[in-house]
């Protein structure tokens, strides 16, 4: 018996990339790249200190590090599709409930809830799916799917922008989650497919001769180690230290651009442009480094969007320059993809395939942790000595040590970690 490659004259698995790009672009670029235009009017509205209102960005970092660390489980427990059709509908409610939000518990409640859905149907269950679909071209189609966060950043930003000053921000939040309802329901209902053979197809790049040679198959799908054995090498635990460690350093510098170009002296207007086109960076970024991950491997890629990390925090420090703030803008977009496109393909490079969603969680996980660790570590430095620069000194040393570890814990090309 043979499978089909492709059902009609488009293969399905690219149906599914389009569905990816969709659900990143208004999940995620709705629930995390607008979140910050709501600190101000609901802190305000409901009487909470910047601080109570900023628990709630630290509150939906450790959801995506809890579902992230225990995905493994949880998905030996609870289907993948169930998990995503669940998450499409929890994430429109408790968008459209923060709307009657009146007391800072509930608004703590709904971001929780909102937190741990979009991780569940966002970055975590795509990154899976493609790795299902395709065993070719895998850090192309990633990051063409994960760059919609970048192309919805850019296009929420704008018009919540626009909703919360016209309309106020609780009608906002409403229109925004009829936008996630409409949008996510289809996608996840009609068209997510886990995997290829479900309609009757073979992953792209694998034989479609099922009939004499599964022991091939057999031998791709099982081959790599589990988390138990991954767990005692030094090459997993170097890599979960350089993935916190790189995360620091670029959600330090994602983060930290509006308030530390308007803190030495640029326009609102300037600072917002420079976020808006750093957004637009970040989506071709992706897709560039998917693609640098196919023709150079997993050692040169990551070299160089990690050093792309370390030069633009030394542009944030020099960020008066003009020469610096397109430099800014460019290292932004291709260092700063590391922090989505990189762990499916680092998993899938040097693990394999035996028990990747377990280990995809675990290193996901370490990047979430480096999240929250990031406004931490600039807020707590900034009350003190009233300037981002010395954040982005010590982001350097970071960046520059996740650049070089990375190299020695990574294996040689083409091979994965056996024991």
């Amino acid at each position: 018996m043979k499978n089909k490659l492709y059902h009609g004259k488009i293969f399905y698995g690219w149906y599914i990339v389009a569905a990816g790009l969709i659900i990143m672009s208004v999940g995620w670029g709705i629930v995390f790249n607008t979140a910050s235009l709501f600190i101000e009017p609901v802190g305000n509205d409901l009487g909470l200190s910047r601080q109570g209102i900023n628990t709630t960005l630290t509150i939906r970092s450790l959801c995506q590090l809890i579902v992230y660390f225990f995905s493994g489980i949880l998905y030996s427990k609870v289907k993948i599709k169930s998990l995503m059709k669940i998450a499409s509908i929890t994430l429109p409610i408790s968008f459209f409930l923060h709307s009657y939000a009146e007391s800072q518990a509930m608004l703590y409640l709904l971001t929780a809830i909102s937190g741990v859905s979009i991780v569940l149907v966002g970055t975590l269950p795509i990154s899976i799916i493609l790795n299902n679909w395709f065993h070719e071209r895998k850090g192309f189609v990633i990051g063409l799917a994960l760059m919609g966060s970048g192309i919805g950043g850019m296009l929420f930003n704008f018009l919540t922008g626009i909703w919360i000053v016209n309309f106020g921000w609780r009608i906002t939040y409403q229109i925004l989650a009829i936008i996630l309802f409409v949008t996510l329901i289809p996608c996840v209902f009609l068209i997510i497919k886990i995997h290829p053979s479900e309609v009757g197809l073979t992953p792209l790049g694998e034989s479609i001769d099922n009939g004499l040679d599964n022991s091939k198959e057999k031998v791709v799908i099982e081959s790599g180690v589990m988390l138990s054995e991954a767990v005692k090498t030094t090459t997993f635990w170097g890599i979960c230290l350089c993935t916190t460690f790189s995360s620091i350093a670029g959600v330090s510098l994602m983060t930290s651009i509006p308030p530390h170009l308007s803190n030495i002296g640029y326009s609102t207007t300037i600072s917002a442009n420079i976020t808006a086109l750093s957004m637009g960076s970040l989506a071709v970024g992706k897709l560039l480094l998917g693609y640098l991950f196919d023709r150079f491997g997993l050692r040169k890629a990551t070299f160089i969007s990690c050093l792309c990390i370390v030069v633009g925090c030394i542009s944030m420090i020099y960020a008066l320059n003009y020469i610096a703030l397109i430099l800014l803008v460019v290292c932004v977009g291709l260092g700063c993809s590391f922090l989505t496109v990189a762990y499916p393909i680092i998993t899938q490079n040097v693990f394999g395939q035996k028990d990747y969603n377990a280990i995809f969680g675990v290193l996901s996980a370490a990047h979430s942790l480096g999240g929250m660790i990031a406004p931490i570590i600039i807020g707590y430095i900034y009350d003190i000595v009233g300037s981002y620069n010395p954040s982005f000194m010590i982001m350097t040393v970071l960046g520059i040590f996740a650049t070089v570890v990375f190299q020695f814990v990574f294996p040689k090309e083409d091979k994965s970690v056996t024991s």
